[in-house]
């Protein structure tokens, strides 16, 4: 399959000629399309990709068969605008809020996607398999760039830069002051509901850890949110 940097972009481009690997350059984010903003977001299928009753959009299934079958780029770009926000989401959740990590991160995701799609053996959702890569992309680069997920060990100490005592924060702030340990299993069990088996599985941890892991993650976002702050 094939798909070229305008067909992935939105733009008229015919089939690539057989053998030929997809580019490796994904069109640059929409930020109103991340947001879940704009009518190319709205116009969209649900985000678990089954077919939508009021706009009629075929299944992440069909489409992914036409794109292997058929090297369909309009098929692909209709994958990606589909799942883009909550991939992007999510890798920004991960990261912490850094967007310009996240952006590369969702964009490694969708290669590697778009590279293994002929493979994948649809045993869950195109969404959670897409999730997968990203996850196991952000613990690559963590490990490349001498990195790693730590798991935390007792109760957490709350930030001095998270503001003044009994100043609230919202949520997603809350989630990327969390400790990367922590982040990570509340992210994937809390938001995106993997099991605690499957969290063990991809960040390589027991479910025993991942689930006090999460215990204290939940413990300390009742913190941050509740505005409480370490002393200097």
């Amino acid at each position: 399959m094939g798909f070229t940097e305008a067909g992935a972009a939105g733009r008229p481009g015919g089939r690539r000629a057989a053998g030929r690997q997809p580019s490796n350059h994904l069109p640059a984010p929409d930020h109103t399309l991340l947001e879940g903003r704009g009518p190319r977001a709205r116009s969209i299928g649900d985000s678990r990709g089954m077919p939508n009753a009021m706009t009629d959009q075929p299944s992440d299934r069909a489409l992914a068969d036409r794109v292997v079958s058929d090297g369909d780029e309009a098929a692909f770009q209709a994958l990606y605008l589909r799942h883009t926000p909550n991939v992007y989401r999510f890798a920004l959740r991960l990261t912490g809020g850094d967007v310009l990590e996240a952006e590369d991160l969702m964009q490694d995701a969708w290669i590697n996607a778009a590279h293994g799609l002929s493979r994948f053996e649809w045993r869950s959702e195109f969404r959670t398999w897409l999730m997968g890569i990203a996850l196991n992309r952000f613990r690559e680069k963590a490990r490349a760039g001498g990195r790693r997920i730590p798991t935390v060990e007792g109760e957490w100490d709350v930030p001095v830069e998270t503001g003044e005592p009994g100043e609230r924060i919202d949520l997603e702030r809350a989630i990327a002051l969390l400790p990367p340990g922590f982040r990570a299993v509340l992210v994937l069990h809390d938001v995106e509901g993997f099991t605690h088996r499957e969290i063990g599985e991809r960040l390589g941890i027991s479910d025993g850890t991942s689930k006090s892991q999460l215990h204290e993650a939940r413990m300390a976002m009742r913190r941050l949110l509740a505005g409480e702050r370490r002393t200097a």
